[in-house]
């Protein structure tokens, strides 16, 4: 499974959201290759990406949160992607998160200077849960989670960070589906015309 900074000319999200765009990318709808595809599996990938410690409890209850939390939080993507619209809002989904939320673990901790700051246990899933949730959360504070989108080619429909200054952008990437997606239509286009 590609991550983002494997595709030339994406550009990461920031506040913690490339972790929920690369968590939304663990399954690839061109081949159906899934990293998720088993609790352990799940375990390697969190591990990789540094959300969970490595050893870490991990329990079959943990597994299905995790594609309960990954359908989910790809329905409210879909929100943002007018291709996908229709998937957007799906209530169980959304149902599902709001029951996940509940077992997050998120601790506010103070530094020597009274600063507040969350910290995320690192030895459970539900630590996980609650970075991921947080940085949806933050992005939302700052006008930042309509940037997550899901790329309009149905080919492809991975989650990506829209960068364009009018955040109107519809691919993951201009060169591996836009040009494409495009280049289909000019050649349609011209078909029609002659």
């Amino acid at each position: 499974m590609k991550r983002s900074e494997d595709w030339p000319g994406e550009k990461p999200a920031p506040d913690g959201l490339q972790h929920v765009v690369d968590f939304l990318n663990t399954v690839d709808p061109q081949t159906g290759d899934d990293a998720l595809a088993s609790a352990t599996t799940l375990s390697a990938w969190l591990e990789e990406q540094g959300l969970l410690a490595p050893g870490s409890a991990f329990e079959a209850a943990d597994y299905s949160a995790a594609l309960a939390a990954r359908a989910g939080l790809w329905a409210l993507a879909a929100d943002h992607s007018a291709a996908y619209r229709e998937h957007a809002g799906d209530r169980d989904a959304i149902a599902q998160l709001a029951t996940l939320a509940h077992s997050a673990r998120l601790n506010v901790r103070f530094d020597a200077a009274g600063s507040a700051r969350l910290a995320f246990e690192t030895s459970s899933f539900a630590g996980v849960l609650g970075r991921l949730f947080a940085a949806v959360e933050r992005a939302q504070l700052l006008d930042r989670w309509q940037r997550v989108k899901i790329c309009a080619n149905d080919a492809c429909r991975r989650a990506f960070w829209d960068a364009s200054n009018n955040r109107q952008a519809k691919w993951c990437s201009m060169r591996r589906c836009g040009s494409k997606l495009k280049a289909r239509a000019r050649r349609e286009a011209w078909r029609r015309w002659r």
